[in-house]
């Protein structure tokens, strides 16, 4: 079980990620620790917020979320079909994913809420407005050919894929083995996870310069 002290979140605050692309964008840890916990009046984005933070602590696809049923969870595992990939995977419950669950044991046929995707995203980017996660966001979108920048505030640019590329990205900086990951996502090939390892290279980097860079000689 990880315990999560407030030195980590200290250390991911200071850690700012340098969005390149549409495709990295992701909650840090400390942005989604500040989701899971934030106490939300209405049940729809409770629901949604939930949805949500299972898939950042699961690596799991929407489209696997529609689909899960009670009988898939067994001793604190998920046993799935990927519905892209056609293959059985075993998704190991951490212990922030069981809390979710916990939350829905009351629910006869299905273990979490059914929300369309497009609710889902609609939800969610208010869910990270009203818990505050406003950081300016840059990202670089192609468009003939040619590269613009745009820049804005983080929560518009969410969506229920970003779920999916927090689980990767934290994991890696958190210093779970790549395989691993792998094996939790279903992704087959190396090159998919260059833009993940690269920002966990820029992490490593500033808690170097953090540290001991800060001794004096």
């Amino acid at each position: 079980m990880i315990q999560l002290t407030v030195n980590t979140f200290l250390l991911f605050k200071e850690f700012k990620a340098a969005e390149r692309e549409k495709d990295v964008i992701y909650l840090t840890l400390e942005e989604l620790m500040l989701l899971y916990h934030f106490k939300f009046a209405s049940p729809k984005r409770e629901r949604a917020r939930d949805l949500f933070c299972f898939m950042c602590f699961t690596g799991m696809r929407i489209s696997d979320l529609k689909n899960l049923k009670k009988e898939n969870i067994k001793e604190g595992q998920i046993f799935k079909t990927i519905v892209k990939t056609h293959k059985t995977e075993v998704i190991p419950l951490n212990q922030f994913a069981l809390a979710i669950l916990a939350r829905y044991e009351h629910l006869e046929h299905t273990p979490l809420p059914k929300l369309s995707s497009q609710k889902l995203n609609d939800h969610i980017k208010d869910c990270c407005e009203e818990a505050g996660i406003k950081s300016p966001v840059t990202y670089v979108d192609y468009s003939g050919g040619k590269a613009k920048e745009h820049t804005k505030a983080k929560y518009k640019l969410i969506t229920n894929h970003t779920a999916r590329k927090t689980f990767i990205t934290n994991s890696i900086v958190l210093g779970m083995n790549t395989k691993t990951i792998k094996e939790i996502t279903g992704h087959k090939k190396d090159s998919v996870f260059n833009k993940y390892i690269k920002i966990s290279e820029d992490f490593k980097k500033l808690e170097m310069e953090r540290t001991w860079d800060k001794i004096s000689g």
